[in-house]
């Protein structure tokens, strides 16, 4: 009577636990009007994820990808950092670069010319042919002012050169010498 198992019983509660886990996944990917990818930050890892740089005051998104099995292209979205609502920025239906580039993958670029000041998180959605919508990668940035940009500087200037003049004042000073 060791270890017996009612065979039945355990796989209904697979069968449940199978049921429980896709309600969440459509909950969430209604919620988010997409699929997440199962694991964002293993890709981030990897280098397939989501790069962000500043080009002049536009914002570049830069992603790679290994296989593209069913994909006809890429969706760019943002946010503001508080809001839940995604605005579509881009789409491969209207920019080339955006469309899939094969089985094989490929590397993927975006100038954001909508760049605005605030915090953004970007994504990038995956299109399947079937229509299926899958969040590949997503990332947080900070588009700061011009005068944003100046304090910012200048507080970094102003920290160096105290921290020079201590390491200067420090070695003048210095009565080991």
């Amino acid at each position: 009577m060791v270890n017996q198992i009612d065979e039945e019983a355990y796989e209904a509660a697979k069968m449940m636990r199978k049921q429980r886990k896709a309600k969440i996944a459509g909950a969430k990917r209604d919620e988010q009007g997409a699929y997440f990818n199962s694991d964002m930050q293993a890709d981030e890892l990897s280098g397939q994820g989501l790069k962000i740089k500043f080009v002049d005051d536009e914002v570049e998104l830069t992603w790679k990808t290994g296989g593209e099995s069913d994909n006809v292209g890429y969706k760019i979205q943002k946010r503001q950092a508080r809001s839940s609502d995604w605005v579509t920025v881009a789409s491969y239906e209207d920019a080339a670069p955006l469309q899939s580039k094969g089985t094989k993958g490929g590397d993927y670029f975006f100038l954001d010319p909508s760049t605005a000041e605030g915090e953004w998180i970007y994504r990038v959605v995956d299109v399947e042919k079937g229509g299926r919508l899958t969040v590949l990668c997503q990332a947080m940035v900070e588009v700061q002012s011009k005068g944003e940009k100046a304090v910012q500087t200048a507080a970094v200037v102003t920290f160096a050169t105290l921290f020079l003049g201590a390491v200067a004042a420090g070695i003048l000073y210095d009565p080991m010498q």
